[in-house]
């Protein structure tokens, strides 16, 4: 089952940076939704359904990433599904306060299962098609996160262009990505491997090949043109498998041997599904692995409670801000107002609204508590009261 929503506007006014908390670097599931998205812009007739032009690849844009996550942890944190903010907040004041100075702005949504059918589902409605299809967008970004209490993925894309784009100032990999199986219930699990490519010059890769644990593998032609297309290999493993893999990407350009790895450095983890591979937040181009490896902690994480302070009288609508740090990598901060769980991310430091004021809130002292999660499992926590 999934849910879908869509929005489209032109014309804005600029307004207030992008604030530091949802402007990390994208997870592996945020590329693979822009890997899909420019794979349907090289060849828009793929699925059957339609036959629009064909568009230059998106890239990336940290600021439209932004307002993707924030949206995406609000509809979670505050069980709401729609494009305005829970609180109310026009989408379009949200996605400016990220993305200010834009021309075009998109906006699509959903309630689905992984970054595969996200997009399938998007490309199957007409208004969302048309948000991933429009030559109006030139940049991307995208938020996905797990509700923690239902297992349920959401998740975020936000469309935009400031002015014309020169095309011969388009990265030659867009983007790449793994895919997770369709099907987990087969003897083999079929991860995908999926290389974006584009020369406004016409050259084609010389060769696009996937290095797993070594070795190289080719990746096909599998939408588009050898000047604007997508590469494509499955890779199978056994089902069950607790084997981690590890690919990147390499791509040379005939004409002037020009080489493009993703990851930049580093490879992706792949291939087993009990815990052992994991792909933290990395740098454009893809999913570092972690400079510190799990387990090398020094203790529990240290939590920080930013704000509010302790013994704040609060009305209205309170900002809880904390981070943790620890010896070797935070993956994990929950939030707690009275012992009821508020919040879940995988990030090192967590912002949530609070809505104090609410008539379900009783007058009188509260506990606000913080929890983190290292990649030992050890856990730090800090608390402290405040007062309605």
């Amino acid at each position: 089952m999934s849910v879908l929503g869509t929005a489209v506007l032109s014309d804005a006014a600029a307004e207030s940076a992008t604030p530091g908390q949802l402007d990390r670097e994208p997870n592996l599931y945020e590329y693979s939704l822009l890997a899909l998205a420019n794979m349907a812009r090289a060849e828009p007739s793929l699925d059957g359904r339609g036959s629009e032009p064909v568009q230059p690849p998106l890239r990336w844009n940290r600021g439209l990433a932004g307002a993707a996550r924030e949206h995406t942890y609000d509809m979670i944190d505050n069980g709401c599904f729609r494009h305005d903010s829970c609180d109310g907040e026009k989408w379009s004041t949200r996605v400016t306060r990220h993305y200010p100075g834009w021309q075009y702005i998109g906006e699509n949504i959903i309630g689905a299962g992984w970054a595969r059918h996200m997009h399938q589902g998007w490309m199957s409605s007409p208004a969302h098609r048309s948000n991933i299809l429009s030559g109006s967008f030139t940049e991307f970004g995208a938020g996905t996160d797990v509700d923690p209490d239902t297992g349920f993925e959401y998740g975020t894309e936000n469309f935009g262009s400031r002015g014309l784009v020169a095309l011969n100032s388009l990265p030659m990999v867009p983007a790449a990505a793994v895919l997770d199986p369709a099907f987990m219930d087969r003897p083999t699990w079929d991860y995908e491997f999926l290389v974006n490519y584009y020369d406004h010059a016409g050259r084609a890769p010389a060769y696009v090949d996937a290095v797993v644990d070594g070795q190289r593998y080719p990746l096909s032609l599998y939408a588009g043109t050898t000047r604007h297309g997508s590469y494509r290999r499955v890779f199978g493993v056994p089902a069950g498998t607790s084997a981690c893999r590890h690919v990147y990407f390499e791509v040379r350009r005939s004409g002037d041997d020009a080489v493009v790895r993703w990851p930049a450095t580093g490879t992706i983890a792949f291939g087993a599904r009990d815990g052992t591979c994991w792909n933290p937040y990395a740098p454009m181009g893809g999913a570092a692995p972690p400079t510190t490896p799990p387990g090398a902690g020094d203790g529990a994480p240290i939590v920080v409670i930013d704000a509010p302070a302790a013994g704040t009288a609060v009305r209205g609508t309170v900002e809880i801000r904390a981070h943790a740090t620890d010896g070797g990598s935070v993956t994990r901060m929950e939030l707690y107002v009275d012992g009821i769980r508020k919040y879940r991310r995988n990030l090192a430091s967590l912002t949530r609204k609070w809505s104090a004021g609410a008539a379900a809130v009783r007058p009188g002292p509260h506990t606000i508590m913080v929890k983190a999660w290292d990649d030992a499992g050890n856990v730090g926590t800090a608390s402290i009261v405040v007062n309605k």
